[in-house]
């Protein structure tokens, strides 16, 4: 299949599915078929820790106050990432989901709040939960991260990194 064949067989099987065929940052619009690759450093670790219950999507989003409009969603996440730097990620880039997802379940706070005590330079909430990750600068650092978390905490833990952007003759 060529790049637009397998990004329609994507979107059929998930709004967000076409995103995880690009590689690298990118940014996804309308229902997750219209991608724009992003400039971003991708020089980290990712440690993500998955707890054993999952949280319904539509639950989450029935709950959600969430206040910015899209205009200024996208005005913020820009100014974000002109400034990027590691150090203020922490109080520039939040998951307005956690809100809600935390109140119900506050052991996802603990895990996000331990990840920053073991030195990740940002943690969060993927999508609408459950799973929390951190960054991580030093590979070691994320390794026994990784390894608190699957053996004190009993979670399922992934060690990964960023992936690079596929240059479009590689996903054919």
């Amino acid at each position: 299949m060529n790049e637009k064949e397998l990004s329609a067989l994507a979107l059929n099987i998930g709004s967000d599915v076409p995103f995880f065929l690009k590689g690298g940052t990118i940014l996804g619009e309308g229902r997750g078929e219209i991608l724009t690759p992003l400039r971003w450093p991708i020089d980290y670790w990712i440690v993500l820790t998955c707890p054993t219950f999952g949280i319904s999507t539509s639950w989450v989003y029935k709950q959600a106050r969430i206040a910015l409009t899209k205009e200024e969603k996208f005005t913020k996440l820009m100014s974000i990432l002109e400034r990027y730097s590691p150090h203020t990620l922490k109080d520039d880039l939040q998951n307005e989901l956690e809100g809600v997802v935390f109140r119900r379940h506050p052991i996802l706070r603990e895990i996000k709040e331990q990840l920053y005590q073991r030195d990740a330079f940002y943690a969060g909430m993927s999508g609408s939960g459950s799973c929390i990750y951190g960054l991580f600068s030093k590979k070691q650092e994320a390794e026994s991260t990784k390894l608190f978390f699957s053996i004190q905490k009993g979670l399922t833990v992934h060690l990964c990194r960023p992936i690079s952007p596929l240059p479009a003759d590689k996903i054919q």
